[in-house]
């Protein structure tokens, strides 16, 4: 983990102050001709990939549902060439749910356990996406005018997801049917013993924007997760799959 940071900080580094030539207009009068940088926020859509573990239960299910997510960051777009180039961001983002996990134990033939638990969360996690971008400027006409600096960007490549804060509320109901008698025991805001969330996944994006002469932007993204986001320990595992649509400012 702390290679793949070294080396995102290096190739940032190396794009940042690799440029000899200098533009003296915006924000950032000392950004290369070649570099741009920006703002930009969005909100997520989630459709997770949910699978159960198999853990000896006789029967199982699980299922979970997530509000919509936020997120904000800032840019940076590298162009190698007139039509391709290298974007990297680095994001921080929000999210919060819940997630059901039933299970049904046939201890033997008088004995049956059944147990459903419920969790509430909330993550903060921090997305750093390395993308391959092709970008296409256009002259439009505003005003009468003709204006520069306005693009259509397609973009795709791998995301690395950190995350560092992760809270967690559970409760859990146990049903206890032994011959003919049945107990049931609830409780409430229970110490989960593990984070809801891994520490880290990693998955894929493709997306698109568009930037005007004046440095707004628009832009839209889906990104699936190639390894589970969620703690194996919950019974279950999720692939992210989400759609990301947002703005942003770019300053030069």
């Amino acid at each position: 983990m702390k290679n793949i940071l070294v080396l995102v900080i290096l190739f940032t580094s190396v794009v940042s102050f690799g440029q000899s030539k200098v533009r003296y207009n915006g924000l950032n009068k000392a950004a290369p001709v070649d570099y741009e940088i920006g703002l930009k926020g969005y909100a997520n859509f989630y459709f997770a990939k949910y699978k159960t573990i198999d853990d000896g239960a006789a029967e199982s299910n699980d299922n979970a549902s997530e509000s919509v997510g936020t997120g904000l960051g800032f840019y940076s777009h590298f162009k190698f060439s007139e039509h391709v180039g290298i974007q990297t961001e680095l994001n921080v983002h929000f999210r919060k749910g819940y997630s059901k996990s039933s299970r049904q134990y046939d201890l033997d033939s008088a004995h049956v356990v059944y147990k459903e638990d419920l969790s509430n969360y909330s993550t903060v996690s921090i997305e750093i996406p390395v993308y391959l971008k092709f970008h296409w400027e256009f002259t439009p006409i505003h005003r009468g005018h003709w204006k520069t600096k306005s693009q259509l960007g397609v973009l795709f490549g791998p995301r690395l997801v950190l995350n560092p804060s992760s809270k967690r509320e559970l409760s859990r109901s146990t049903i206890t049917r032994l011959y003919d008698e049945t107990s049931q025991s609830i409780e409430n805001n229970i110490t989960a013993t593990t984070k809801y969330n891994t520490s880290a996944s990693f998955g894929f994006s493709l997306g698109v924007d568009y930037e005007l002469w004046n440095g707004f932007t628009v832009h839209a993204a889906y990104y699936r997760g190639l390894t589970t986001h969620v703690r194996k320990s919950n019974g279950f595992k999720a692939l992210d799959n989400r759609i990301e649509i947002g703005i942003g400012y770019r300053f030069n």
